[in-house]
């Protein structure tokens, strides 16, 4: 996942849950505009602040090394269940 893809999803989650920057950067610890530069793939986070991230949108960082020759397709498959296994379970 790119800059722009991570952005997007951030993006994506907190408007699904009906949240703004400034409610998610109170829950996650983080300033709105470390929020508002993620979301418009600006910045280079860390996994601690996207942990941070995910748990303020109910969600898991899950996060997946593979080398350099893996087959896009697989790539598009494990991109596919990490999103499914991301996403917010019932209370």
């Amino acid at each position: 996942m790119d800059r722009v893809q991570l952005g997007q999803a951030l993006r994506a989650r907190r408007r699904e849950a009906g949240r703004t920057i400034a409610s998610v950067g109170v829950d996650a610890g983080l300033s709105v505009p470390y929020i508002a530069n993620l979301e418009n793939a600006r910045g280079n986070p860390t996994l601690s602040a996207l942990e941070q991230l995910a748990a303020a949108l109910g969600a898991r960082l899950e996060v997946l090394m593979s080398s350099d020759d893996e087959d896009p397709g697989e790539q598009a498959a494990s991109d596919a269940v990490r999103a499914l296994v991301a996403w917010p379970r019932a209370l």
